[in-house]
């Protein structure tokens, strides 16, 4: 698994470039008025905190769904598809994340990586589920799993 594994000083300051180009594009669109569209950024006043509670609460609870099958399919990551469960359904869906190599849900997300600094990064960002795109639906959703993106900086 990947959890627990520390970035180096390098990996980190890309992250922190990668971080800001995020910044940047979320500025922009908050700008162009898209902010709480489902899917496409996060409820007014919340801010990811990186504290990695959302990955690490909802690991067993996320669906998969067809356009992430198909996307990871198309992409060829066999790597993510081999944590799916896919249902034998004309509409491909599943169940994230169960090892591939005893067939056993396990109950945090598998692509969370914890940085030096305490803080976490999602190691599969750019094509991580529709389900992971959309936390919080709401301040209440985020309140649920005791997430405090929604609570103002010090």
């Amino acid at each position: 698994m990947r959890s627990g594994v520390a970035l180096n000083e390098v990996e980190a300051q890309h992250f922190d470039r990668y971080v800001g180009l995020f910044s940047l594009i979320n500025a922009l669109q908050c700008v162009k008025g898209i902010r709480g569209m489902k899917g496409i950024m996060p409820p007014k006043g919340f801010r990811c905190k990186r504290c990695g509670r959302c990955c690490l609460k909802l690991g067993d609870e996320i669906g998969i769904r067809e356009n992430d099958i198909f996307r990871w399919k198309k992409q060829g990551r066999k790597n993510i598809l081999a944590w799916v469960y896919i249902y034998p359904f004309k509409n491909p869906r599943g169940d994230a994340w169960f090892h591939p190599r005893t067939t056993k849900e396990v109950d945090r997300c598998p692509w969370l990586k914890r940085l030096q600094n305490k803080k976490y990064i999602c190691t599969i960002q750019n094509t991580k589920p529709e389900a992971c795109k959309e936390f919080p639906e709401s301040k209440e959703h985020a309140e649920k799993y005791n997430c405090p993106g929604f609570k103002k900086c010090h």
